[in-house]
């Protein structure tokens, strides 16, 4: 979803395709509306990433929703769920038992000043 404005692309959504699992939600009206997924990381942990909601679903459950899904899935096949969480998702991470392991600052770079072009 272009919507959330997150820097993932096809090739990362391949990944989760290929080696995880996706769920997503449609509405007859909307489509798409969210989704997560889930991918395995060594043997004992899992990791949930790619929940998003589009904006005129919010606030209906439906990340939880989502979120219980990935952690049954998870769990069923005996791996401890992690994640990293965005300001508006930390809430319902929350929520579900999530504790704050350690801290991640995403950075990017809006403008280079050592006269390298910048790759499109």
């Amino acid at each position: 979803m272009t919507e959330a404005r997150w820097n993932q692309v096809a090739a990362d959504w391949r990944i989760f395709l290929d080696l995880g699992r996706c769920y997503g939600i449609e509405s007859d009206q909307a489509g798409l509306v969210a989704t997560a997924a889930t991918l395995p990381y060594g043997g004992a942990f899992g990791w949930i990433s790619m929940v998003l909601v589009r904006g005129t679903h919010r606030g209906r459950g439906i990340a939880t929703r989502l979120l219980r899904r990935c952690i049954d899935s998870l769990s069923e096949g005996g791996a401890t769920p992690v994640l990293d969480a965005t300001p508006a998702g930390r809430p319902v991470y929350l929520e579900l038992g999530f504790r704050d392991a350690w801290g991640l600052r995403r950075w990017h770079l809006r403008e280079r000043n050592d006269g390298m072009a910048r790759r499109p």
